[in-house]
């Protein structure tokens, strides 16, 4: 099962951004199967006014200092909080903590003791020296929560939806309740916000009720499959086959990006798609869509057209000359204006090729300057 998979067996209402499984906020590693991290950090994020989620866009895209995204889910406030499953893969949710906290964690000790227990605000340790901390992002998993940020406590809804989907990744990951850390518990640089009682406690009972132990049958007859967004038209995304994908897929190979032309569209089309996108100010959606299939064709390159031969017309050109020999000459001396007749800026140009060529420079196109403009 996958992290989705898991959120919906435990009867949590999840809404997950359409690129979940390929997003990421670093190239490093960071394992999201089972036993692949130590934990997960509950931030909070503050969000003032009403607005569902409106913190949503910078914890999915980040900021211009941080690259998206910034955590890998997103807990809103109101009467039905929802939850976002924006990643299941590494973020910039976690910087520098408590090297002694990772210890703590990697031995599945309970924290609380060796803080000020009880409120949910601890004290991490100064962080001084470099072997003083971590950095958590490649071995925590990042849960921000909406709050006013200035002493708001967590909703009772919140708190509903934080202890159910904290238990449900202790069970899939296969970490005890000392797995889930704060914020503050992390770095000194952070401040809590309160909670409603000891979420470590919460959780431990959480895990042990009877709604954990459900056969695995049963998990997946509880599985919600995900609701598809209805398609674009003329949008080319994943999963698209056919004459069109191809021409996506030989465009962008000419481009330079490597991938198979079989007109699928599969994950290294999606991933070439992004990294144009990246490249030239668009959207990382990893969709072909109206704008960035424009763009697209509009940095093809130019094809060469060959211009074909022409004999020496039988007599020289000069200025006055008009006719196809004059019009096929501004071609080839690359004159600005290409009208057939042998004007002054055609004879500056003759002139310009004449003494590179180091012939008689005097504007006419004879047989020794036609052969050298030819050939």
């Amino acid at each position: 099962m996958n992290v989705l998979e898991v959120l919906q067996a435990a009867g949590l209402d999840v809404e997950a951004e359409p690129n979940w499984e390929t997003a990421r906020g670093s190239k490093w590693s960071f394992d999201h199967r089972p036993g692949g991290t130590l934990g997960m950090i509950v931030h909070h994020t503050a969000a003032g006014g009403t607005a569902e989620m409106p913190c949503r866009r910078i914890c999915v895209s980040g900021r211009s200092s941080l690259k998206g995204p910034l955590v890998q889910l997103l807990l809103g406030r109101g009467p039905s909080p929802k939850l976002l499953l924006i990643s299941q893969n590494r973020c910039n949710h976690a910087g520098r903590g408590s090297s002694e906290v990772v210890k703590d964690l990697e031995q599945r000790r309970d924290i609380t003791a060796e803080f000020d227990a009880g409120q949910g605000a601890y004290d991490a340790r100064d962080l001084g020296r470099s072997s003083d901390y971590r950095k958590g992002n490649g071995i925590l998993w990042g849960l921000e929560v909406e709050n006013d940020g200035i002493g708001e406590e967590y909703s009772a809804a919140q708190m509903k939806v934080l202890v159910k989907l904290c238990a449900a990744m202790c069970k899939w990951q296969g970490w005890d309740h000392n797995a889930i850390i704060h914020h503050r518990e992390w770095t000194d640089r952070k401040i809590d916000m309160s909670y409603r009682g000891p979420l470590r406690d919460y959780v431990k009972r959480a895990m042990a009720s009877n709604q954990w132990k459900l056969p695995k049958a049963a998990v997946q007859a509880a599985i919600r499959p995900p609701v598809t967004p209805p398609k674009t038209p003329g949008t080319l995304e994943r999963g698209d086959k056919g004459l069109e994908v191809i021409k996506l897929q030989k465009s962008l190979t000419t481009l330079g990006y490597v991938l198979v032309i079989d007109g699928q569209f599969g994950p290294g089309t999606m991933r070439a798609v992004q990294r144009f996108q990246k490249k030239n100010g668009l959207t990382p959606d990893g969709k072909a869509a109206k704008l960035t299939l424009s763009k697209i064709k509009a940095k093809q390159p130019r094809p060469v057209i060959e211009q074909p031969e022409m004999e020496y017309p039988g007599h020289p050109l000069r200025r006055g000359s008009r006719g196809p020999a004059v019009r096929f000459l501004q071609e080839q001396v690359g004159a600005k204006q290409i009208d057939g007749v042998f004007g002054r800026q055609t004879q500056k140009a003759v002139r310009a090729v004449q003494s590179r060529r180091r012939l008689k420079v005097d504007g006419v196109v004879g047989r020794k300057t036609w052969a050298a403009i030819t050939n």
